[in-house]
């Protein structure tokens, strides 16, 4: 495996940004520009993933409709779920939360406990809605069913409300995934409004690419 295509989201180098000059930093940033489409749109949507191996699956959708991306890596922390909701405080609109996780005792029991921590920090009520794993995926997807462990304490709950079967998430094809991911996102774009915006993004993007040609004239 190439070490490009391994990803450690826990450990980051602490360094500040920093160019050996104008003309450096022009360089940098005459591609950065990106207008924030979701600011013009009428709902907030984000993605809540279980683990980071399905985040990894989805960024690719999610980084072009530039949509939030929040891996919970198991049972969220306080201080994670409290960033969110404290974040959704401030925003004025309806918020639709789309949620990818394992079907089993503990995978659903993570889902219920980070909902339950959301609505308690935000103090908004919001849309949910579980894109994967759900039961009918065995049959869709030819899932192979995992035993659940019935020495989790959750299972006996699992169990009478969803039977034997479990999952992985990792179970559903990616491309599966990214299709759910993006028929979920552009569900909640107005038709056409998605090309306005990017034809404006171009325009602004070229004017910007002016004013940095002018920054390095005078570098």
């Amino acid at each position: 495996i190439h070490f490009h295509w391994v990803v450690d989201n826990i450990r980051a180098t602490e360094k500040p940004s920093s160019w050996s000059g104008l003309s450096d930093c022009a360089d940098t940033v005459k591609d950065a520009y990106r207008r924030d489409f979701w600011a013009s749109l009428p709902e907030y949507i984000c993605i809540i993933v279980e683990k980071d191996t399905v985040a990894g699956r989805i960024a690719p959708v999610t980084r072009e409709y530039d949509v939030p991306l929040h891996p919970l890596r198991g049972f969220s922390s306080t201080s994670f779920a409290y960033a969110i909701g404290d974040q959704w405080r401030r925003i004025e609109k309806p918020i639709n939360v789309y949620y990818i996780g394992d079907h089993d005792p503990s995978g659903r029991d993570i889902e219920r406990s980070v909902r339950e921590r959301l609505s308690e920090f935000s103090g908004r009520e919001f849309s949910w809605r579980r894109l994967a794993v759900e039961p009918e995926h065995f049959d869709q997807f030819n899932i192979i069913p995992l035993a659940p462990k019935k020495k989790d304490t959750r299972y006996r709950r699992f169990a009478e409300r969803y039977g034997e079967q479990c999952a992985e998430v990792e179970a559903v094809p990616a491309d599966a995934l990214r299709e759910m991911v993006e028929d979920a996102i552009k569900s909640h774009i107005p038709a056409g409004e998605w090309e306005r915006l990017q034809t404006i993004e171009d325009q602004e993007r070229v004017s910007w690419r002016k004013v940095l040609g002018k920054m390095k004239g005078v570098a």
